[in-house]
């Protein structure tokens, strides 16, 4: 994220006793001051926009320009820029919040997140037409395979597999929306159902567990399903 520099008096003196005998041949003239001056352009278009304005607004009354006044202006634009780097900073925080898989520190999260970036590019772009994947024959007698089960019943012991359009599923610390989330787990992960834990917030919850039975926390069955025993 890039700062705006605060301009301030001292900067704006330092600029001016920079310059060379040839550039303070019209010291009167503030607006070729901001010109040379070293400041971002953003910086010097609004300073000179304010320039032109004053100029514009003198002109008209027959009074000679405040170089003061346009002094404490250009100060307060650099205020402004720095209560922009605030607001972005905010901003990113927010982001954070909607998006917790982006900012993930956990590896596997980064991945899956990863694959999920470059398989939605490939669609915007159209390339997954242009060479398609051909997916692999399945042995339904190879028992490496998940195969859906015919009901879809989380019993205690039942084996899931996350399901969930490639956004992964949020595993909570406990059965509601509210929760604090423990982690995402992407499409695919295996879980184990430790438990039956109702329903609240319009979902259905089940204690979740690791294919090693690890409990790891709460998820809703809405991305769950169930697989052949």
């Amino acid at each position: 994220m890039t700062e705006t520099p605060e301009v301030t008096p001292k900067i704006t003196q330092e600029l001016i006793r920079e310059t060379t005998p040839e550039q303070r041949t019209e010291p009167n003239d503030p607006r070729k001051t901001i010109e040379k001056s070293n400041l971002p352009q953003e910086t010097k278009d609004a300073a000179l926009t304010i320039i032109d304005a004053v100029q514009t607004k003198t002109e008209q009354q027959k009074k000679p320009i405040n170089k003061k006044a346009i002094i404490n202006l250009i100060v307060m634009i650099g205020f402004l820029g720095g209560t922009t780097a605030c607001s972005e900073s905010w901003q990113r925080r927010a982001e954070e919040q909607l998006d917790p898989a982006k900012y993930s520190d956990d590896p596997n999260v980064q991945r899956a997140y990863s694959t999920y970036l470059q398989e939605k590019e490939k669609q915007d772009l159209g390339t997954d037409l242009e060479s398609p994947v051909q997916a692999p024959e399945l042995d339904l007698t190879n028992q490496s395979y998940e195969i859906f089960g015919a009901t879809q019943e989380y019993a205690a012991g039942t084996k899931v597999m996350v399901d969930a359009g490639g956004y992964g599923i949020n595993v909570r610390n406990s059965p509601e929306i509210n929760s604090r989330e423990a982690t995402i787990y992407p499409d695919g992960t295996i879980f184990i159902i430790n438990e039956s834990a109702g329903s609240k917030d319009g979902y259905n919850w089940v204690s979740v567990a690791t294919e090693d039975g690890e409990i790891i926390g709460f998820a809703a069955t809405n991305w769950l399903k169930v697989l052949q025993p």
